[in-house]
């Protein structure tokens, strides 16, 4: 598969991932109803920034976002203070930190959860999946 990527400047910033996001999901979610599978949504770094107006993120409903989709998986599981990755976010900043989350759940990896922040992330993922209800039959 090839993916499509802007190395142009112009086109990188955070309306135009925004957009792209939004296009992805909202294919990947037809893609599952078509097929009578469940599509399950989570944000590991970033948010649905719902300030940007990107109406397709609207066609995806609620009940596939296994956390509000206006919240990550850092910000859920390891450190509430931390928003995102974005131009307004504090992800960076709170990776330089070297506070007990990041040591525990980040080190030695440098922005990406190491083995230990994998399994949490995973844990929940699967704790949630099990207190929902079949979408596709909602």
């Amino acid at each position: 598969m090839d993916i499509q990527w802007d190395e142009n400047d112009n086109y990188l910033n955070e309306y135009n991932s925004n957009w792209r996001s939004s296009q992805t999901c909202l294919l990947l979610y037809l893609i599952c109803r078509q097929l009578g599978i469940n599509a399950w949504f989570v944000n590991a770094f970033t948010v649905v920034d719902t300030r940007m107006q990107c109406n397709l993120w609207d066609m995806i409903p609620d009940r596939c976002w296994l956390i509000p989709k206006d919240e990550n998986m850092v910000s859920w599981l390891f450190d509430e203070d931390v928003t995102q990755w974005a131009h307004e976010g504090n992800l960076f900043d709170w990776l330089n930190t070297e506070n007990d989350a990041v040591k525990k759940y980040i080190r030695p990896c440098k922005a990406h959860p190491n083995l230990l922040g994998h399994q949490k992330i995973a844990e929940c993922i699967a704790k949630e999946i099990s207190h929902r209800k079949n979408p596709m039959n909602a």
